[in-house]
Formats: structure tokens, sequence, C-alpha cells
């Protein structure tokens, strides 16, 4: 923030009448705190109800009944059974995009995570990894979940500057079920504050074994010569993560030799570039075949596919592909073009 904005709010503090000369005292304090982490000026959650803009006894009841304000469904899992979906209502998203935008964005987070970062991908995270003979890939048991009140608390608390009563407010509008929620725009950003301790202990064991170390939310990958990424590697990552507060999937954990398929989130890295798995393409080059033989609608019937926006689906599957493969997505993307131009 600009210096000049935090001695306005300590001139106006100093020149309001309703405050008594202790309460001035405390806010004035609490703006020097504010200052040295160079966060948002947020008093208590009056004020940060008139910030958001959002009428002050609707944000007292989300603060108390958070869970209330939650619309949940379930969607299908790659790897099977099924992952619940929590969607905040209007009001809750409104508050949770400001925390996001103008308190937790401006927060540092460690160079290795990939995932939900500008300018980063499952492109640049795969891309960390070509050309080594031994890769481990893991996987984070229910991560979002497994996120803590206490560590959530602690952004807001020690990293912010905010008091514990305004703290414990902002840790509520973000949480849902003692976890993070799923479906909030907030829970990113939090996964990747609250692992940058994760981050860094594995990105320092790294260095020290001559590795390579990425992690893309609750994907964790190293690569490098194949006598150091072995079981004891596993068994001292293991142990760093459970430190950490996070436990391992173990029947998602991979070792890849360069002699088979290596893929790091999804995308293959051997011989020296990144690209898509062939299931992927056959996939989408099969369903194009069907939509084209039956039409779209028959097609969704014949394969119990509910989705409203399965067209753009398909066109987002392509455009994945373009960005890693621009021949490759060229083609299926003509071959879109082809069959939905024709479509009255």
């Amino acid at each position: 923030m600009i210096e000049d904005v935090y001695e306005q709010y300590k001139t106006k503090i100093i020149n309001d009448k309703k405050y008594t000369d202790k309460k001035k005292q405390e806010y004035l304090n609490r703006i020097e705190i504010l200052k040295s982490k160079n966060s948002l000026v947020i008093l208590n959650t009056f004020h940060f109800s008139n910030l958001v803009g959002i009428k002050w006894r609707i944000l007292k009841n989300m603060i108390n009944n958070t869970d209330k304000y939650y619309y949940n469904f379930d969607i299908s899992k790659k790897s099977g059974g099924k992952r619940t979906i929590n969607v905040p209502n209007t009001s809750l998203d409104l508050c949770q995009r400001f925390i996001k935008e103008k308190i937790l964005d401006n927060i540092k987070i460690h160079p290795s995570a990939h995932g939900f970062v500008n300018n980063k991908s499952i492109i640049t995270n795969a891309k960390i990894h070509l050309n080594n003979e031994m890769i481990l890939n893991i996987d984070l048991k229910n991560f979002f979940p497994s996120i803590s009140r206490k560590k959530v608390y602690y952004i807001f608390n020690k990293m912010c500057g905010y008091d514990n009563n305004l703290s414990h407010c902002l840790t509520n509008l973000v949480m849902y079920n003692n976890g993070l929620p799923q479906g909030a725009c907030t829970s990113p950003i939090i996964s990747n504050i609250v692992s940058f301790k994760l981050d860094l202990r594995l990105k320092k064991l790294s260095e020290k074994l001559n590795l390579h170390y990425s992690r893309y939310a609750d994907d964790i990958t190293f690569s490098g010569e194949k006598s150091v990424i072995n079981d004891r590697l596993l068994s001292i990552v293991k142990k760093i993560i459970y430190e950490c507060g996070y436990t391992i999937n173990d029947k998602k954990t991979r070792f890849e030799s360069s002699y088979g398929r290596q893929e790091v989130t999804g995308l293959i890295v051997n011989n020296g570039k990144v690209a898509i798995p062939k299931r992927y393409l056959k996939k989408i080059r099969q369903d194009l075949y069907y939509i084209k033989k039956f039409g779209i609608e028959e097609h969704k019937k014949r394969n119990n596919i509910y989705n409203s926006f399965y067209q753009e689906h398909i066109k987002g599957q392509i455009m994945f592909v373009y960005s890693v493969d621009r021949h490759k997505g060229l083609s299926l993307l003509d071959e879109y073009n082809n069959i939905f131009n024709n479509i009255d």
C-alpha cells in the first residue's frame, strides 16, 4: 500500500470523537503493525463490511454460520469415487473475492508452487522434469480439507497483522467444515501460502540431492538420477510431509523411469519435450467422431453425459491440447469447426 494511506487512517482515527483515547491508541498501534506488514487497513468486522459493501447484519450472520452459505454437489473423480464441491452463495463469494484480491494475493508463495499461480501451469510444472532418469510422483491426500483452521488463522493474524477477533472472523469466512472449501476462490491461494514451509523444506532437500522439485496443488514431483530417487528418498519426503501436516495417498505414489512413460500432472515428459498423453487425444477424437456421426445430443444420451456445456467442454480440451502441441491442437480444432459449423 502507499504509505500515505496509513497516515490518512491515523489522522482519521485521531480526529474521530467517537473513540476513547484508549481505543484510538489501540487502532493507531494496529495500523503501525499493518503498515509493517504492508497489509490492507481493516480495523474490525464493521469496517470490513463497509469495505466489501455488504450489510453488517448479513456479514455477522455469515461469520457465525458460514457453512450454511454453501451449495454442495458431487462430481466424479477420474480415479473413481466422488468429490464434493462447496460453492459459496453470492454474498459469501463477494467477501471471499475481496479477501483474495485485497489480502491474500499480496502474500509471497514459494517459487516451486505452480498450481493457481499467474503465468504458471501444468505445462511449466512438467517442463522442470524433462530429461531425467527417474521421476517420483506423490499425491497429497485430502489436500484442501486437511488444511486446518489454525494454519489459516496464522495467515491473517501473524502474517497480515490483523487482531485476534478480525483474524478469527476472516478465517471463518474462508473455511467450510473446518477445512478449505472445494469451490471457494480463496482456497487455492491459501493452500499455496500454508504450503510455503512444505515447499521450502522439499526444495532444500532436492537441492542437497541435486534433484528437481515442484508442486502443483496436491501433486508433488521429484526428478533426477535413479540412484537418488528411490524408497529411501520417499521415506524422507514422507516424514517431511507428515511434519508439515499432510499425508500421502500411497495408491498414487509412482516411480517412473526414462525407459518407460514418465508423466507429470497429466503430461508426458519423455524424449525432451512435454506432450499430451495418447489416451487423451484418442478420447477427444473418439468424441468428435461420434458427435459427427450421431449428433451431440444423441452422443450425450448414449454416454450418460449431463453437462449442459458439453460443447464448450470439448472446445476447452482442444484448446488445452493446442497450448501444449500447436500442430495437434489445430488439427483437432479444424475437425471441431467442421462439425459444429455445419450444425443448424
